[in-house]
């Protein structure tokens, strides 16, 4: 799985020196100079392609337990302040006499 946005990916120039021993035998397959260096772009480019969808799905993943992790940790709050009202009513029952208002 790519580890870097493959959005951002620019293709090789297949013609350098670095991919030459692809290019050279894909020469000796038969293939002309030219056909050799846009049949390795498009299989780049191709390969770019699943590799982008893949990083876009994970991109997708990453926000859904983003979300889940904000949203779970807004329900602990949200018990918390809960429990914390509860117990502050349960205190008011229990001393009446202490929180009556005085008249």
């Amino acid at each position: 799985m790519p580890l870097e946005n493959q959005n951002e990916a620019v293709r090789p120039n297949f013609t350098t020196r670095e991919h030459q021993p692809a290019h050279q035998q894909l020469v000796d397959d038969g293939l002309t100079e030219d056909q050799v260096a846009r049949m390795l772009a498009s299989l780049w480019t191709l390969a770019n392609n699943a590799n982008k969808a893949r990083w876009d799905e994970r991109q997708d993943q990453v926000q859904e337990l983003c979300q889940r992790e904000e949203e779970d940790e807004e329900q602990r709050n949200q018990a918390l302040r809960d429990e914390e009202e509860a117990a502050r009513l349960e205190e008011r029952k229990k001393n009446k006499n202490k929180y009556a208002p005085f008249a």
